[in-house]
C-alpha cells in the first residue's frame, strides 16, 4: 500500500519530469483519522482557473493559467 510519503515522492519526482504537456507541480500531502490536506504550488492561478474533479477514488486538479502576451 501507498503512504503518504511515498505519494509526495511519487508526484516530486513526475514534477521534475520533462515537458510531457502538463506539469505535476509540488504538492504537500497530510492526512489524519478524517482527512486529508492538499498544498499545492500554482503561482499565477487564479479562482477561475482552477478546477477540482473527483472520480471515485480519483482527484484531479486542473490549472488553466493565461499565457503571457507575446514580446517584442
Amino acid at each position: 500500500m501507498e503512504t503518504t510519503t511515498d505519494r509526495q515522492n511519487r508526484i516530486t519526482r513526475e514534477s521534475d519530469q520533462p515537458d510531457r504537456g502538463y506539469t505535476s507541480p509540488r504538492v504537500n500531502i497530510s492526512e489524519t483519522n478524517e482527512e486529508y490536506l492538499l498544498e499545492v504550488e500554482m503561482p499565477g492561478v487564479t479562482k477561475e482557473g482552477l478546477e477540482v474533479l473527483v472520480d471515485g477514488n480519483e482527484l484531479t486538479i486542473i490549472v488553466r493559467r493565461k499565457s503571457a502576451p507575446p514580446t517584442g
